[in-house]
């Protein structure tokens, strides 16, 4: 009896260590957005751009990172995402993003040449935005006035382009700072095409501290192994 519940810890013990080694933490290193038949732009990552990776689960953001495109140093437009989460549980199809916020913040770059990175659209002829963004929901509304000549290339920038992505390049040795894989749903595959990619790298994973309910229970483990012994 004793044997097969030392067996039994033992086989507890090695799931548990083996659920802790399958994760890892992963830093987004760089999105880039080619809605429509706009020229698309590469955005920089800053802020807290690191995720959570369960292998066939999960990518859940620590905290809000932002996306910036610029063009020699003028913002183009600057993106904000807190609490974002990526079911990669069906790497070649990511349907489910959530996030507890999404915004865009227009830049002045691209109203030089009439256009409206955010809402993705043309200003018209008479170089005046008759469009109005609504960032205050998870599902953005793009607005156009009566009468307007404001012209869509296509989707605003909003948390859905981020669905409907497959998993490339997956490197599954988590080694710091190797590019971990790529999610897209670009047209042309993981780097080409129109659409949406999201680029993530692998880094240093801390050590995880084993929690002291497990220490007691290899304790109890070798406690059990020398009564077994005394008794034989």
């Amino acid at each position: 009896m004793r044997a097969k519940t030392i067996a039994a810890g033992l086989g507890a013990l090695a799931i548990f260590i083996s659920a802790t080694a399958s994760s890892a933490t992963l830093q987004l290193t760089g999105v880039f957005t080619k809605p429509g038949s706009n020229p698309g732009a590469p955005l920089t990552i800053s802020g807290n751009a690191l995720f959570d990776y369960t292998p066939g689960g999960s990518l859940v953001a620590q905290g809000e990172w932002t996306g910036t495109a610029a063009f020699n140093g003028s913002l183009i437009y600057e993106l904000k995402v807190d609490g974002m989460v990526i079911d990669i549980s069906n790497a070649l199809d990511v349907d489910t993003v959530t996030a507890a916020s999404f915004s865009c913040t227009e830049g002045t770059f691209l109203s030089v040449f009439g256009a409206n990175g955010c809402g993705n659209y043309n200003l018209g002829e008479d170089y005046i935005s008759q469009t109005t963004l609504d960032y205050s929901t998870l599902n953005p509304v793009r607005t156009t006035e009566a009468g307007s000549d404001d012209f869509y290339y296509g989707d605003m920038q909003s948390l859905w382009n981020y669905t409907d992505m497959q998993l490339y390049n997956l490197d599954p040795v988590q080694v710091a700072g190797n590019p971990a894989f790529i999610l897209s749903n670009r047209t042309g595959g993981a780097a080409s095409g129109n659409g949406f990619s999201m680029s993530f790298s692998y880094v240093e994973t801390p050590v995880v501290p084993v929690p002291a309910a497990v220490w007691l229970f290899g304790s109890a483990i070798a406690a059990l192994g020398a009564i077994r012994r005394k008794a034989a």
